[in-house]
């Protein structure tokens, strides 16, 4: 019994932590800390990749749904403004003035608006611009050509007339320096 006393009041006398402790503790925990650092943030923009992923996904799922409610034709590429019931969405030219560009109107009252109704989706979590939307249409599904010497691009303009449909894409995720994104994405290569 008297062994179990002193036990108590060493434990007691103690007090706490010394400095030595607390010093040996925080730089375990801040060196555990530095190695786990990196590796959240790569999962961090891994989970905004699958993100930009699904919302491409749903983008083209609606271009399709636009195609088979519409005999077949595809909606434009372009987003012109005095055409917005056909342009995927209506933004219009990069002018002073323009009211609408840039706008969740712009994007209200493009022809996919009726299939994928949340704005989030029309901006990829990476983008790191203030614009509204972070996707273009590749101009080779309905877009206009832009009249260059070395624009070859024959625009589909309907959904039965893309062949090797795996090997095209629809929505690219683009990057824009304007205040909003104007037109079609012209693609390097087509099939």
């Amino acid at each position: 019994m008297r062994r179990k006393n002193q036990f108590n009041n060493r434990v007691s006398d103690r007090g706490g932590f010394t400095l030595m402790e607390l010093l040996v503790v925080i730089s375990i925990i801040s060196l555990l800390m530095s190695i786990m650092l990196p590796g959240l943030s790569g999962a961090r923009e891994q989970a905004k990749r699958v993100h930009c992923s699904a919302n491409l996904r749903n983008l083209t799922y609606a271009w399709m749904m636009y195609a088979d409610e519409n005999d077949g034709k595809l909606c434009s590429a372009d987003s012109d403004w005095n055409n917005p019931g056909n342009n995927w969405v209506a933004d219009g030219p990069v002018i002073p003035g323009n009211p609408v560009g840039g706008t969740e109107r712009a994007i209200r009252d493009g022809a996919l608006w009726s299939y994928v109704t949340v704005l989030g989706t029309y901006r990829c979590k990476s983008d790191r611009s203030d614009l509204l939307r972070s996707y273009c249409i590749s101009r080779a599904m309905n877009g206009k050509t832009c009249n260059c010497e070395h624009d070859n691009i024959n625009p589909f303009k309907m959904l039965s007339a893309i062949s090797r449909s795996a090997g095209k894409m629809v929505f690219v995720d683009a990057d824009s320096m304007e205040g909003w994104l104007e037109g079609s994405f012209c693609p390097v290569l087509q099939l």
